[in-house]
């Protein structure tokens, strides 16, 4: 496993409103995790709470939602969490980000589990 930054956009459902954002990406991480701010002002809805384990070994509930993801010109959606201001980023294991000065990421329980695109977001590309 392996992470390295890079500045990406992170949008909304409809690919409107994208900001960009410095994010570590962690070869080791499932979901995409940003804070709540930047996700809400883009409109960005939690659809689901998951178990999720912080760096320090604890498992707390985090909401998820979806997002797209802009890099190289290339849009894409992804899952996301929302993190918490002050709460260390909690990871899952695959191949997401995570914006810098989130803090250490950690396996998540449940990781792997399939997750349903919400709705017009059902196949890919869109």
């Amino acid at each position: 496993m392996g992470a390295f930054s890079v500045t990406i956009g992170v949008g909304d459902l409809q690919r409107q409103r994208f900001e960009e954002v410095e994010a570590v990406v962690d070869t080791g991480a499932s979901y995409s995790q940003f804070p709540r701010e930047v996700l809400e002002r883009l409109g960005v809805q939690a659809l689901d709470s998951v178990p999720s384990e912080t760096a320090d070994g604890r498992v707390i509930p985090v909401n998820a939602g979806y997002a797209f993801i802009r890099l190289e010109g290339r849009e894409f959606p992804t899952p996301v969490i929302f993190v918490e201001e002050g709460r260390p980023a909690a990871g899952c294991h695959g191949g997401g980000t995570r914006q810098t000065g989130g803090g250490p990421s950690a396996p998540a329980a449940g990781a792997g589990q399939p997750h349903p695109l919400p709705d017009g977001v059902n196949k890919w590309p869109p």
